[in-house]
């Protein structure tokens, strides 16, 4: 009996923290290699246009989303024309959403946080600067 009701306390749960999450998806296709030490202006070049593209993506859906009460949960997929693929989740605290976009300095240090956790996980090492 006890086993029953840890069971449908773990499907009460796991229905509740899935209902509090709102996941997006985002597809990139690339021919930059990822997770490298390349280390060429050329690549810190192009990988830097690529973050910031993606960084811009990533904030203008949270500002589309900021009212809703659910995490938002991100999936970036890159895709490289030779058959590589690398998957990044970035996930947002439905509480500090707002508090995040609040004001244009707010703003700007969410953009430098998603910035670096993106670069991390692609490993490119480039320093956000706007």
């Amino acid at each position: 009996m006890n086993l029953f009701k840890l069971f449908l306390f773990t499907i009460f749960t796991t229905a509740q923290i899935v209902a509090q999450q709102q996941q997006l998806e985002l597809n990139y296709l690339t021919e930059m290699p990822f997770q490298t030490s390349n280390d060429t202006e050329y690549y810190h070049l192009e990988s830097s246009l690529l973050l910031r593209g993606i960084t811009a993506d990533v904030f203008d859906l949270a500002q589309q989303f900021k009212n809703q009460k659910k995490d938002l949960l991100f999936k970036l997929y890159f895709k490289s024309k030779t058959g590589a693929s690398l998957s990044i989740d970035y996930a947002i605290d439905a509480m500090s959403l707002t508090t995040h976009l609040s004001s244009s300095m707010r703003s700007d240090l969410f953009k430098k946080y998603t910035y670096d956790w993106i670069n991390r996980s692609f490993r490119s090492n480039i320093p956000y600067e706007d």
